[in-house]
């Protein structure tokens, strides 16, 4: 942000310059250890529009630093510091501020961006949105129109003001960077832009035939949309884009989304493909010869809706990614001549499938790598899920290094000759509806987590599993492998449980545990059950570094779980204790949770190295 332009600047570095003050509108720094922000003329305070103090700063304290403000005993503000420095309604915004459980950098982000990374994308957004706001570039609320980078009135370019000279930079934008932002902005930002400049209508409609992007909840009204749709149409058929993403509720338009289809998916040339289409009354209908594709490597399907297989030849050679929603699949036949024509697919995901038609069915994917499946409860499956025709998937996979299921017991999975996974998530969850044995369920998929190394597994799979000793035997004798436990849960959860102190007794090398439990008392061990975790597992003296607990309330059989915890793991570097926000998310909540800290800190220690953080 400091550079230079310099004494002979490329055109593409003039472009760069002439928008880098853009980062100076809409940054912030995000807090590690502080020592980086200046408390004054640096933006750290989130929940102010310019995110600066608005005290005036004292001559003592011109050069303060953020990390000055810190009780870095207590990881908190420093209350004694605020109060005399600041105005009452800045010591009330900093401490709104979440400071970091564990050391770390500071750092910049970006606010507009979901993530906190700058891109070309968000600041080209934030460019348009003062553009189409600035008053100075309308005529009776409309845009005025000679805004050419070829116009004669040159004058446009040299006026000058915050938030005025917009135009400018837009114009003088080389035309590869333009394309650059055309390719990240969507159809109802370039149609705005397009009225702006007739040079960016050129470029975008040269964008959009290689990169097709049709979605409906851009905008206002359905029509709109179509009317758009059909000029699209009528300006890039045949030419054959190399993405395209089709976004809509089909209802009746089902013959024309089957034009639109025929018209910008050549199978010859198509590289990623996303379908969303709800309310679709009728079959989609994709031409033969696209099941044949030799270019595509990014399939998405979402559709409530019967998928139409060809009966000829299918064969995607280089389909890597397959992303399937709410697809109801034909029969067995079709469905097993779909997934043996996709020899190169490595990530599959399947998101709330209907198999009813299929029945039982193996999949083999020899170079498949993660496989993600979600299927929950809905008012479609619930008559799906109450017969007693159970369909069971399985999945023949030797070189699957993630597998991920969440659901509620619909159908059942199986994995075959696969002992590669590393990392794993088994989030069964209770359902009543069901019919399917949770027990069963997990037999099937735990002698595949015999290399895992991270395992995420819900409380009721845990327990479902171990509550059937005749299934436990499936069980690997011991994860060696295992070094990141996660339990989640929606209730409370018995530190003292069978399931999960015979999954602890078995890990033998566990570094991590985390207990995600979404309701409070969180974890917890009364007192008369301290004796049933016996004998004590040996993670807990050579290995156990990290401890992680959710949903801390201040119960008693909590801090008691709290207690044991601590003067049983003798390597322990790390407890992370999160209140819940129910219970602490006030500020005589926070004065109750520091008494809680002060308490625990006066617990006995295995480990007397080990940080204890509640937040």
């Amino acid at each position: 942000m400091e550079a230079n332009i310099g004494h002979n600047p490329s055109y593409t570095w003039r472009g760069i310059q002439s928008t880098i003050h853009l980062l100076s509108l809409d940054y912030q720094w995000k807090i590690g250890e502080g020592s980086n922000i200046n408390v004054w003329t640096d933006p750290w305070i989130r929940s102010r529009t310019n995110m600066r103090p608005s005290t005036t700063p004292h001559g003592n304290y011109a050069n303060l630093r953020v990390s000055h403000l810190f009780d870095s005993v207590h990881n908190t503000w420093n209350y004694a510091l605020l109060n005399p420095v600041f105005n009452t309604q800045d010591v009330a915004d900093i401490c709104k501020i979440p400071l970091h459980s564990r050391p770390a950098q500071d750092s910049i982000i970006w606010t507009t961006s979901p993530n906190g990374n700058y891109s070309v994308k968000n600041a080209y957004r934030l460019c348009l949105n003062l553009v189409l706001h600035d008053s100075s570039l309308r005529v009776n609320g409309k845009f005025k129109r000679d805004m050419d980078t070829n116009s004669s009135n040159k004058s446009q370019k040299n006026y000058e003001g915050d938030g005025k000279n917009f135009n400018r930079i837009l114009s003088d934008l080389p035309d590869e960077m333009l394309q650059k932002i055309i390719t990240y902005i969507s159809i109802k930002e370039a149609v705005a832009t397009s009225i702006l400049s007739t040079r960016w209508k050129h470029q975008w409609i040269g964008n959009y035939k290689s990169n097709m992007e049709l979605n409906e909840g851009l905008f206002s009204k359905r029509q709109d949309f179509i009317d758009f749709a059909e000029k699209l149409y009528k300006i890039c058929n045949n030419s054959n884009p190399q993405k395209v993403s089709l976004i809509l509720k089909v209802g009746n338009e089902f013959r024309r989304v089957n034009k639109w289809l025929s018209a910008f998916v050549n199978p010859m040339i198509i590289e990623e493909l996303n379908l969303e289409l709800d309310g679709i009354k009728n079959p989609l209908v994709l031409p033969d010869e696209f099941f044949t594709s030799k270019t595509l490597t990014i399939f998405q399907l979402s559709m409530r809706q019967v998928i139409k297989i060809p009966s000829s030849t299918i064969n995607f050679q280089k389909l890597v990614t397959l992303t399937l929603k709410n697809v109801i699949f034909p029969n067995h036949h079709c469905t097993q001549k779909f997934f043996v024509g996709l020899p190169s697919l490595k990530e599959l995901t399947l998101i709330e499938c209907d198999w009813k038609k299929v029945g039982s069915l193996t999949i083999i994917c020899e170079v498949l790598q993660k496989l993600f499946i979600r299927e929950w409860e809905n008012e479609e499956n619930v008559e799906e899920q109450n017969d007693h025709d159970h369909r069971e998937i399985g999945f023949q996979a030797p070189k699957l290094l993630t597998f991920s299921y969440d659901g509620d017991l619909i159908n059942y999975y199986f994995l075959f000759s696969t002992t590669s996974i590393t990392d794993a998530s088994i989030e069964v969850n209770e359902n009543n509806n069901s019919t399917l044995q949770a027990d069963y369920f997990v037999s099937k998929l735990f002698p595949s987590l015999i290399g895992v190394e991270r395992l995420s597994i819900s409380d009721f799979a845990l327990e479902a599993f171990f509550q059937a000793p005749d299934l436990a035997t499936n069980l690997p004798t011991s994860f060696h492998h295992l070094v990141v436990l996660r339990v989640v849960s929606s209730s409370p959860l018995d530190l003292s449980c069978q399931g999960l102190q015979t999954i602890l007794q078995r890990s033998s090398f566990l570094q991590e545990i985390e207990f995600d439990v979404q309701f409070a008392p969180g974890v917890f061990l009364d007192a008369n059950d301290e004796n049933e975790i016996k004998p004590l597992p040996e993670c807990f003296k050579k290995h156990l570094k990290i401890i992680k607990i959710h949903g801390f309330c201040g119960a008693a059989n909590q801090l008691n779980a709290i207690k044991f915890l601590l003067k049983t793991t003798r390597v322990l570097d790390r407890l992370y204790i999160h209140g819940s926000e129910y219970y602490f998310d006030s500020h005589e909540g926070r004065q109750k949770l520091e008494r809680f800290y002060v308490q625990i800190l006066r617990f006995r220690k295995a480990s007397l190295g080990c940080i204890i953080n509640l937040e």
